[in-house]
């Protein structure tokens, strides 16, 4: 177990590397809990869940974890293997402050319709929260280093990234460009630039 002075209400993240000597990932697991005595009963609270590990190069494991109150904690790393040559290794084992989030690249800004997705890359943005102008963003895929979000095309402001490490704005206001919008006659029937177009049958003799 490994003694740690933990802050209430900071939030934290651990890594750690693992790897065995079979290619099987359900054969072997790495587990990863924390408590405040130092047994394998007290580690209630999860950091990492069981996460299968295989041979060859060492696998970067993660997790992210905020105590409730101060005080001294134990973090237990459970490793797991059911079959030969019965060997699991870790190594460069890390506890920090989550860091703030940062924005690299805001993509999408382009779009059609009413709604759009827009791609957000950066460093340190799991478990995140996304808001334009104030107004929060559903978000739909979430990484460590991207966002993917679901964007009104009408949004339009402040971009913020809020984790439980902190928040960032992007370096410019956001809005949107909006393609231009291809009408095929008077129908309801539209496409935007630079796509492909429905098919539409003409009948001999139609007005349209």
């Amino acid at each position: 177990y490994i003694p740690v002075d933990l802050v209430a209400g900071t939030s934290y993240n651990m890594d750690l590397y693992a790897r065995q000597d079979g290619s099987t990932a359900t054969n072997a697991s790495i587990t990863v809990s924390y408590g405040t005595t130092a047994v394998n009963t007290a580690m209630t609270n999860a950091i990492i869940p069981q996460t299968g590990i295989i041979n060859g190069g060492y696998q970067m494991l993660s997790g992210q974890f905020t105590p409730a109150t101060s005080g001294i904690y134990y973090v237990g790393i459970k490793g797991l293997i059911n079959s030969s040559p019965w060997y699991i290794s870790v190594d460069d084992i890390a506890i920090y402050e989550t860091p703030d989030p940062v924005i690299t690249n805001v993509a999408s800004t382009v779009a059609c319709g009413t709604s759009t997705n827009v791609t957000i890359t950066g460093t340190d943005l799991k478990n995140a929260t996304l808001t334009i102008g104030g107004a929060p963003v559903t978000i739909v895929s979430n990484t460590n280093t991207q966002i993917t979000a679901t964007v009104s095309t009408t949004a339009t402001g402040t971009l913020t990234v809020t984790t439980p490490g902190g928040s960032t704005n992007a370096a410019t206001a956001f809005s949107f460009t909006l393609s231009p919008a291809i009408t095929l006659s008077t129908s309801s029937i539209a496409t935007c630039a630079g796509t492909a177009t429905p098919t539409v049958n003409v009948t001999a003799g139609a007005s349209d």
